[in-house]
């Protein structure tokens, strides 16, 4: 077995050479899925006509972002859930209506900026997503 000595350790240089190999072939699988899938980050392209705040629409960003590995095969169920998680991850904070924050990673200009209208993800673009989620699969 051919190893390799760096201060003493040996490294087995087979190993090495497979562990490359899996690298590559991960690579090109997951941009073969990639080409091939179609992920729930599609739902989020058309952007809401009318915002909350205007944090929410970097928040928006972020959300659709995080769902760019997601494939539109997940149920209606499991979205609201991982939206919810999601949420609370990129915020901080579980979504509610009544909740209201700011965010300085959002706040780039105006009054409301950095704001994050939780009304606005429960009553608007939650139903919206589900909905454009359920049409994209054609339920």
């Amino acid at each position: 077995m051919n190893s390799f000595q760096d201060g003493g350790a040996g490294v087995d240089i087979s190993m090495v050479k497979i562990l490359e190999f899996a690298f590559k072939v991960e690579e090109v699988f997951m941009e073969e899925i990639k080409e091939t899938s179609v992920f729930v980050s599609s739902i989020f392209e058309e952007t809401p006509k009318q915002w909350g705040l205007r944090g929410d629409p970097y928040l928006w960003k972020e959300m659709r972002n995080e769902f760019s590995v997601v494939p539109v095969t997940i149920s209606l169920e499991d979205f609201e859930k991982r939206f919810k998680e999601v949420f609370e991850k990129l915020t901080g904070a579980p979504l509610t209506r009544e909740c209201h924050m700011f965010l300085s990673k959002y706040a780039h200009d105006g009054m409301s900026s950095g704001q994050i209208c939780g009304e606005f993800w429960i009553d608007k673009a939650l139903p919206m997503l589900l909905d454009r989620l359920n049409s994209f699969r054609g339920y």
